[in-house]
């Protein structure tokens, strides 16, 4: 079972349907420009011609990551309530356990951070 917490509300999808799979295309076109864009920063290159917009690059993150459970939850409450620190490794994880069927690995959304060392 895969769990997703946005506010009060967790909401649970027994299995990774193959039609995520199917729709991926978009949301992982959408990561993999940002990718381009920060290793062109990283480098001091130009950005690639013809991006996305940020916007339809969130939209088509935000919109997979629905589609993932089962549209049980609405854009709108991804963007209120997903905290800001884990979307994008969410998504990306997510991404590749679908991608390399590898779903059983996903457990629960949002994930938590590594815990910091102490000295």
């Amino acid at each position: 079972m895969i769990t997703c917490k946005l506010g009060d509300k967790e909401y649970f999808i027994d299995f990774v349907s193959l039609r995520t799979l199917r729709e991926m295309k978009p949301a992982l076109e959408a990561y993999g420009q940002i990718n381009a864009a920060i290793s062109a920063a990283a480098k001091g290159e130009a950005q690639p011609e013809n991006q996305l917009s940020y916007e339809e690059t969130m939209d088509r993150m935000v919109l997979w990551f629905c589609g993932l459970f089962g549209n049980q939850f609405t854009p709108d409450a991804v963007y209120s309530l997903y905290p800001v620190d884990r979307f994008m490794h969410d998504v990306m994880l997510a991404i590749m356990a679908v991608q390399q069927g590898q779903t059983e690995a996903l457990s629960g959304f949002p994930t938590k951070a590594a815990a910091a060392k102490k000295p």
